[in-house]
């Protein structure tokens, strides 16, 4: 067998390999249309992890059980420098790291308001 096919199927087999291995590990790949030019960015597609293909229900538990961990724990930021340091929605939206309609949101989903003046 000639060299240099030997040597391309073997790279192809690693990349393989290491195709598998990431999306075995729940990660998510990006597809980009061909024939698009550089500022076409809606040509960009996610594609679903490799949980969610396979429809795997754990995988979606786990999501969606973290996201909400997630969001609560940012309820508990946004709510202890609205309540407690009595911040406004834009010096907390720059304490805490997000945007201000993203405080607003967190605000009203969690049920947050200004303490009331003593």
């Amino acid at each position: 067998m000639d060299p240099l096919i030997q040597e391309g199927a073997q790279r192809q087999s690693e990349l393989e390999a290491a195709k598998a291995a990431f999306l075995l590990s729940g990660g998510s790949i990006l597809l980009i249309a061909t024939g698009v030019g550089q500022g076409n960015s809606s040509a960009l597609t996610k594609q679903e992890s490799f949980a969610q293909r396979k429809g795997s229900k754990k995988g979606r538990d786990n999501q969606s059980a973290d996201l909400k961990r997630k969001r609560e724990l940012l309820a508990q930021s946004v709510r202890y420098c609205i309540e407690v340091q009595g911040m406004t929605v834009t010096d907390t939206a720059a304490a805490v790291g997000i945007n201000a309609t993203m405080v607003a949101t967190v605000k009203k989903e969690f049920g947050i308001s200004k303490p009331c003046a003593a």
